[in-house]
């Protein structure tokens, strides 16, 4: 057998191949969406952010937009401070859920820990509101995973 021969051959079968892969993943039915517990630091996110809003009066489209009004970059910036002290989350993570640069995510945290004194009534307030929902849903996550 020449080697034309042989690299159709090749050719041949990883087509066939591929195509099985493309059929298996179209005909399957798609798994249903459960959060697992690599999954629960993003869930948490959307908690904090909700949360966040509620306290504000904030629609979540206003906080995760691109618009740069003062009073949206300090709830923004309290919502990745907070984010990024009740969940094992990134920089990078966090800039990813806000639609954001990591290092401006890494600014907006300084900001609030250096001016701390100014923040420490809002994030009591809000660390009181967020944990038990955090500890309810990981311990339904955990149960479930059980």
């Amino acid at each position: 057998m020449g080697v034309l021969e042989e690299l159709h051959d090749e050719h041949k079968a990883r087509q066939e191949r591929i195509a099985k892969a493309a059929f298996k993943t179209v005909a399957l039915p798609p798994k249903p969406l459960t959060i697992t517990s690599e999954d629960l630091p993003f869930a948490s996110f959307d908690i904090i952010l909700n949360e966040i809003c509620a306290y504000f009066g904030t629609r979540v489209e206003d906080i995760l937009s691109s618009r740069r009004q003062a009073d949206l970059a300090k709830k923004r910036a309290m919502l990745a401070y907070m984010t990024y002290l009740l969940t094992p989350l990134s920089n990078p993570q966090i800039a990813i859920k806000m639609n954001r640069d990591p290092t401006s995510i890494g600014y907006a945290i300084n900001r609030v820990r250096n001016n701390l004194s100014m923040h420490t009534e809002t994030i009591d307030i809000l660390e009181a509101k967020i944990v038990p929902l955090l500890e309810e849903k990981t311990q339904r996550v955990k149960k479930r995973d059980r």
